[in-house]
Parts: C-alpha cells; structure tokens; sequence
C-alpha cells in the first residue's frame, strides 16, 4: 500500500510539472505574438542637406541669375514683340519685379540644368503663365543626350542641312484643303489652333505644308536659278538658296511635320509677315498646340535657315511648351545646349 501511495504522489508531481510546462510555453508564445505586433521604431535617419542656389551656382549667384534672365527676357522680346516683359519694357532692374535671392523657385531638369521658376504675373502677364529661365548645368544628365532613340521619336525627328530625312521615310496624310496636306497625326491639333485664331478675329492660312522630294527640287532650282539671274556664282547661289530653301531630302516639309502659316492679308513670306496681327498671336500661342517657330530670328547658326517668321514645325505639346520658355530651337532642345 505504502508502495502504490507513493507512486501516486510521483504521478501528481509529474502532473503538476506538466501543467507549469504548459503555462510557461503558452505564456512565451502569447509574449512573442505581442511582441510581433508592435511597430518596430522608425530608423534614425540622417536629414539630408537641402541644396541651395549659392551652392550650385556659386556666391554671386544673385548677380548671375539676374543677368542670365535679363538677357533671355530680352531676347525673347526680339523674338516675339507682343511679349512684354516688365523689366525690359519698362527699362526697370529685375528686383523691382521680383526678389532674387535664396528663396527663388528653381529645379534642376533631366538635362543638368539648373532652371529658375518665376510665378505668373511676376515678371510678364499672368496669361503667359509661368516664366522658366534656364540658367547653367549644374549635374550630370539624367537621360543621354540626343539619342538615337528620341531623334526618333517621330515628333522630334531632326531633318536639317546636317540630318537628311530618314531612308524610306513614309507619312500618312490628312487633307487640309487648298491643296495642302500634313501629317494625320497633327492635322488635329493644326485645325484647332487655327480655329481658335480664329475665333479671335483673325485670318491665318496655311500657304505651303506637306512637299515631295520633287516639288522640294523645284522650289530649290527655281530660288537657284533666281539668284543666279541677280549675279551670283553657281557655288554661291546654291549656298544662298539653302538658306531660305532646304535642298531635297533636309526639309521638314517632306516630313509633313511643319507648316508655312501666312496672314491672309498680307500673303507675303518676308519679315514683314512677323509684324501681322496673325504672326504676333501664333508666336505666343502654337506653343500650347504643340508648334513652335521653326526658324527664329538670332538662330541661323544653329539651324542654317534664315529668319522665317512664318514656318512652324509640330513638335509635341511638352516638348514645344520648353523650347518656347527656355528660348530654343529645336536642335538645342535635342542636344541640350
């Protein structure tokens, strides 16, 4: 009996043991789901240093900004007359208009420019919108420049005395009537930018667009021709012509890309088109359709065209929205000069 009694109690300890066991693993566990639960603390980290205008652009960056902005507010009102900007009309400093200081409203593009943002109404009519100055490279590209992919990027194509237009090149056409013709994929944004011209009033027209290798011949061997009548060599002429007509197989026509828009009153492809109620208003506004001003006045030795207030070239909305306010041809645009 004493033997059974004492086997008893052995079993009711080890029951006991078994119990605590128990507890204690589901009491770990319980600790160890709740543990898991909380949030771990956020990381220290370490703020980063906020990049300032003296730091990029060095300590006279004020008197650099205001210089480098001057200069292309003025010559953007060479470009574009109808464009008033305060300073320059007025003959005012820039600080009378705008405070330029550590404060200034600046990014940095893909290219490596650093770009100052001034706010509308500051410095020219609230109806331009924000006016954006690019200044200088300050980093290294973000994207390569002037690839073979965007020269190929069908708005962007670059067709100029040094770039001939791509072998085969094909295009689908929307007629425009009058005998004219561009690109399908343009003709949209084309209509409704001479609608809304328009609507204002005035009466432009598209005079010459879409032209085949043939007819580009033709245009090219009769200026030839003409200024060989006025005395020029044949070297010459040829050299001459080139600047006012693109030799077959470097003119944006043969893209059907670009157009030669005209006053109806003064049907004329001379300086004097510049000064039309229609040029003054295509020149502030075939930006927001996506045309820019193909050859403007002081970029002849970029482009190799003369000055020629009346040909406009379909570059995409983004694209001609920058080359409007940073005051670039499209080949700046490309190579990011």
């Amino acid at each position: 009996m004493r033997a059974v009694g004492n086997i008893a109690r052995i079993v009711g300890l080890l029951l006991v043991l078994l119990s605590l066991g128990f507890l204690i693993m589901v009491g770990r566990w319980g600790l160890a789901h709740r543990l898991a639960s909380v949030p771990p603390a956020p990381a220290e980290t370490t703020p980063q240093a906020t990049v300032t205008l003296e730091a990029l652009l060095g300590e006279d960056y004020v008197e650099l900004l205001t210089d480098t902005i001057t200069m292309q507010m003025e010559n953007r009102m060479n470009r574009n007359p109808h464009v008033d900007y305060y300073p320059v009309s007025e003959k005012a400093p820039l600080g009378e208009y705008v405070t330029i200081g550590a404060d200034t409203p600046f990014e940095v593009d893909t290219q490596g420019y650093l770009v100052v943002c001034l706010p509308a109404g500051t410095v020219a009519d609230s109806g331009h919108g924000e006016q954006r100055f690019r200044i200088a490279r300050v980093a290294e590209p973000e994207t390569p420049e002037n690839t073979q992919e965007s020269a190929q990027s069908w708005e962007l194509i670059l067709v100029n005395f040094e770039n001939l237009l791509p072998e085969n090149y094909a295009v689908e056409l929307t007629q425009l009537g009058n005998e004219q013709a561009v690109d399908a994929r343009i003709a949209g944004d084309l209509q409704r930018m001479l609608a809304d011209a328009r609507a204002e009033g005035l009466s432009p027209v598209v005079c010459s667009s879409y032209r085949t290798g043939e007819l580009q011949q033709t245009l090219y061997s009769n200026k030839v021709a003409r200024l060989l009548k006025q005395g020029y060599s044949q070297e010459d002429a040829q050299t001459e012509a080139a600047r006012w007509v693109a030799r077959p197989g470097t003119s944006e026509h043969q893209l059907g890309l670009a157009v030669d828009i005209v006053a109806e009153s003064y049907p004329v492809l001379d300086a004097g088109q510049e000064d039309t109620p229609e040029q003054q208003w295509l020149m502030a506004n075939s930006y927001r359709y996506g045309f820019v001003l193909r050859y403007p006045e002081g970029k002849s030795y970029i482009t190799g065209i003369g000055y020629e207030p009346w040909h406009y070239r379909y570059v995409g909305i983004e694209a001609a929205e920058q080359m409007y306010r940073d005051d670039l041809c499209l080949e700046e645009y490309l190579t990011g000069l």
